[in-house]
């Protein structure tokens, strides 16, 4: 699963990778994003605008909203399966920007956190899935974390990794035209090169955003940076 991440660049920076034209509210780095947060991501309706949606997709056809009841993620092999996911995944599709997530590896230290990220430090897109909820003049907007098999080299840490779409695939992943068949394709076809290191612990608790939860730490038997 992928339950934290990071997107700590300057808005600037996101702006100018991503070709955005508008911003759709206050963009603030964040070094530990954590399920219930408003966060930075485009959509298929508006792919040149930089929204916040929260995380923790809640469907439309719930009987109520409960962010703590969101789903954090989607597994890729299964959308079209889960009622709470194919609607999304057919007409309301996202990328969700990032710099880096968080995983926690069990080892004879107790969970060691690790962050994963670009081999080159860039930023880079999750596949996401987002969706609509209103009751009277309510509104909701939500959002998930497609997820699939971890990469091999990664995989000792844990088993599952968000999807990271290259940036040539952006376009495809938010085009309303692209056929189930191509977007299906698009959740398998990731070869990102990754980065991995061990950082602070400091991290466990979702309170603390601060830049040094980026920085590597090292434990007492902590593996060699990758």
């Amino acid at each position: 699963m992928c339950g934290r991440y990071s997107i700590s660049k300057p808005l600037s920076t996101v702006i100018n990778t991503f070709k955005l034209k508008n911003i759709a509210g206050t963009y603030q780095p964040q070094y530990n994003a954590y399920p219930s947060q408003f966060l930075p991501l485009l959509t298929n309706e508006k792919p040149d605008t930089l929204q916040f949606y929260q995380w923790g997709l809640i469907p439309s056809w719930s009987k109520y909203f409960s962010i703590n009841r969101g789903f954090t993620n989607a597994r890729s092999e299964t959308l079209l399966k889960k009622a709470s996911f194919r609607s999304s995944f057919l007409h309301q599709r996202c990328l969700i920007l990032s710099d880096g997530y968080y995983e926690w590896q069990q080892s004879s230290l107790g969970k060691i956190p690790y962050r994963i990220t670009p081999k080159l430090g860039q930023l880079w897109a999750y596949a996401g899935l987002w969706a609509i909820w209103t009751k009277g003049s309510i509104t909701h907007l939500t959002f998930t974390i497609i997820t699939t098999s971890a990469k091999p080299s990664i995989a000792h840490i844990h088993h599952r990794m968000p999807v990271i779409l290259p940036f040539d695939t952006h376009k495809q992943w938010l085009d309303n035209a692209s056929s189930t068949a191509l977007l299906q394709h698009l959740l398998q076809s990731s070869n990102e090169p990754m980065h991995y290191y061990t950082v602070s612990p400091s991290i466990n608790k979702p309170q603390n955003n601060s830049a040094d939860l980026i920085n590597p730490y090292f434990y007492n038997q902590s593996p060699p940076l990758f």
